[in-house]
């Protein structure tokens, strides 16, 4: 199944965000962007997804970018690999997965 079919996404989304935040439980929160970057459409589930035992997110350092190992992402049942550094002196992590089928088949068109 492709990612974009996993992701119940359109041919006018161009991006999908998914970002976890705790609201008293964890909820996985999805945006979907058009071509504009505009949000076209937003879910949330919730989660047992916890950041904090992630190495993408135990592995930055202030002012560096971490690059993690590939693995299995979870959720969409395919090999990922992940960027990520901290946003200044809080405890929040900007993080951009990079699904790897999806980039070979970017690359190979």
């Amino acid at each position: 199944m492709k990612i974009r079919q996993q992701l119940n996404a359109t041919s006018k989304d161009k991006w999908v965000v998914i970002t976890v935040r705790t609201d008293e439980q964890l909820y996985l929160h999805f945006d979907y962007l058009g071509e504009a970057f505009s949000r076209r459409h937003h879910m949330q589930n919730p989660t047992n997804y916890d950041v904090g035992t992630r190495s993408w997110f135990i592995g930055v350092v202030t002012g560096e970018v971490y690059k993690s190992e590939s693995y299995l992402f979870q959720h969409l049942q395919v090999r990922e690999q992940v960027y990520s550094i901290p946003i200044g002196a809080s405890k929040d992590v900007l993080a951009v997965g990079i699904v790897l089928p999806s980039l070979s088949d970017f690359l190979k068109t």
